[in-house]
């Protein structure tokens, strides 16, 4: 189960862990998201140091529920080589990302207000 945290009432916040255990983690996401959809998720990645296509084939699955819900998925404090991996793959046109955890909320609370 992810290390999870609630910021708002709308936001889970999830520190992932390095490879194996965040293969692990972000499928008990995925399982959340499936039973609660009404969550937008911020994935902290402070302590990931590399990502395998085992974790990255978890990560567009995780993204491809919470945009079929309409809600949305953002990863912070992504380290330079998480990064190169995402550019590698072109990913990191398809994802979101914030600098920090305070700069992805800041980025979710907007759209929550407005509803």
């Amino acid at each position: 189960m992810p290390s999870l945290e609630v910021s708002l009432d709308s936001v889970a916040v999830v520190t992932l862990e390095p490879e194996p255990r965040l293969y692990a983690q972000l499928n008990g996401l995925i399982d959340t998201v499936r039973e609660n959809s009404n969550q937008d998720v911020v994935l902290d990645f402070s302590a990931v140091g590399m990502l395998t296509t085992s974790g990255i084939s978890r990560l567009m699955r995780l993204r491809s529920l919470l945009d079929g819900s309409g809600r949305r998925l953002i990863l912070c404090q992504v380290r330079t080589a998480v990064k190169g991996i995402f550019a590698v793959t072109g990913l990191d046109r398809v994802l979101e990302f914030a600098e920090r955890r305070d700069d992805a909320l800041s980025a979710i609370r907007p759209m929550h207000n407005a509803h």
